[in-house]
């Protein structure tokens, strides 16, 4: 059985697929038995170029330039992956991907410290699921190697549009977690501080202060250029949450003199993607600054996302390597702040949310309550769930209401920057103990980990720390 992490995927192996954008699309319309996740899965993947046949095309081998995989179910009608031909391999520092044993096609190494190498199994002749196994199985039996498969998501936000709302309630924006109040404090709304939101796009000519920005590909170098950069209001959103600045409605942001670092990712793409975006945001190329903290609120359509060793990778270097020119004898840390499962299930091991060094954030309802959410271990603490768009794209957005986990991160990243605004020395580790601790507790059965966000106890306590 395939496992990434550890974890068993449990997948059902169900159509061929080869990406050529050629052939027939499969009407997701007329196919009764596809769950909400499946069908946007599957549309989202052959807008993406995918074509899905019940029998290999003829061209379904190995060692070829053609994309290949085969559509997997996950149970529950919680979605599809694609599994490739792909396998991510984790080597010790001297031993050669070539050497071990299997036929590769191309090799890519991945620019990480740890080395990590994206490699094409070749085959003939096998069903794909067990040339990858055999293949994985071949590359863990040297010592120190890590073998895993390669997965296509279909990344989406965790975000509900619920309507619109009226001035009155656009004042009291922030009143659930006393940021007002918690400004007053702190004397400052995030001067000085880098903020980085991974997501699938932005409006760039929004109300976000922006120091650099990047497009990571699956595959390749990253790009500057901005019209790389598609226009995708979900991330601007996020962005708006944690950096907004005052437009034609005064509302702003949790931090609103932060600078954004904005990291767009392509909707259908792998983990390799993702952990690229996280290595960029905290150590980044040439002159750019590094982000202090990180948010992303992607997933896969609700349901956890099982961790790979590389993403696991990004996320410790990002703690190990972030924020380290700042004079301190070792890095600060970059803390990595995600989006909770929004489904009120246990949140499963061996997942993005449930992995440790992040900082896991659900979503709150007025009463303090997790009811939409994932929770048990993993889930750090709860910030609330709805959230007004904060003008970043004209005041009539400005008067939509968001619902989701999506809205939660980014408003404890905000808090986070505030915090770094007035204690920039604190690592990475230090702070979201800090967060943690500072939440508004909750009873045990709200399933609202340390409790609800508190932005004015945050930074009131930030400030008993020396400088």
């Amino acid at each position: 059985m395939l496992r990434i992490g550890g974890v068993p995927l449990n997948l059902n192996l169900v159509r061929f697929g080869v990406r050529t954008g050629i052939g027939p699309r499969i009407d997701t319309d007329a196919t009764d038995d596809l769950g909400v996740c499946e069908a946007r899965d599957l549309d989202a993947f052959q807008q993406a170029g995918w074509r899905f046949s019940e029998t290999p095309p003829p061209d379904f081998h190995g060692g070829s330039d053609v994309e290949i995989g085969r559509l997997a179910r996950y149970s529950e009608k919680r979605g599809f992956v694609i599994l490739t031909d792909r396998v991510l391999v984790r080597l010790p520092d001297d031993v050669d991907v070539r050497s071990l044993g299997v036929a590769f096609g191309r090799v890519d190494r991945l620019p990480f410290r740890a080395v990590f190498y994206d490699a094409q199994v070749e085959f003939s002749g096998a069903d794909l699921e067990t040339a990858i196994e055999s293949a994985i199985a071949a590359l863990q039996s040297h010592p120190g190697v890590v073998a895993e498969p390669v997965l296509i998501y279909n990344f989406v936000h965790r975000l509900t549009s619920g309507g619109t709302v009226s001035p009155e309630a656009i004042e009291s924006q922030w009143e659930a977690i006393h940021l007002r109040d918690a400004w007053r404090v702190a004397s400052t709304k995030g001067k000085g501080v880098y903020a980085a939101v991974i997501d699938l796009g932005f409006h760039l000519d929004s109300q976000l202060a922006i120091e650099w920005c990047a497009f990571v590909p699956e595959k390749g170098n990253p790009s500057y250029a901005q019209t790389d950069i598609q226009p995708v209001y979900h991330g601007t959103l996020c962005a708006g949450l944690i950096g907004a600045r005052p437009g034609e409605i005064n509302v702003t942001g949790a931090a609103p003199d932060v600078k954004l670092i904005l990291i767009a990712v392509e909707k259908v793409t792998t983990q390799i993607a993702i952990a690229n975006a996280i290595r960029l945001a905290a150590v980044p190329e040439g002159n750019r600054p590094g982000a202090d903290v990180i948010s992303c609120s992607l997933a896969p359509c609700e349901r956890a996302m099982e961790v790979s060793s590389l993403l696991r990778t990004a996320v410790d270097d990002a703690l190990a390597s972030g924020r380290g020119n700042l004079g301190t004898p070792q890095p600060l840390g970059t803390a990595v702040f995600w989006a909770d499962v929004d489904q009120p299930i246990a949140i499963p091991p061996g997942t993005i949310e449930e992995y440790g060094p992040v900082v896991c954030v659900g979503a709150s309802e007025d009463d303090g309550w997790n009811r939409f959410s994932g929770y048990g271990n993993g889930l750090d603490f709860l910030a609330p769930r709805q959230a007004i768009v904060l003008g970043v794209m004209g005041s009539s957005a400005a008067r939509t209401l968001e619902t989701g986990t999506s809205v939660a991160a980014p408003q404890a990243a905000g808090v986070a920057a505030l915090v770094l605004s007035t204690r920039p020395r604190m690592k990475a580790t230090d702070l979201a103990a800090l967060i943690a601790n500072a939440c508004d507790r909750q009873d045990a059965r709200a399933n609202a980990g340390s409790g609800v966000l508190n932005a004015l106890k945050t930074v009131t306590d930030a400030l008993q720390v020396p400088p």
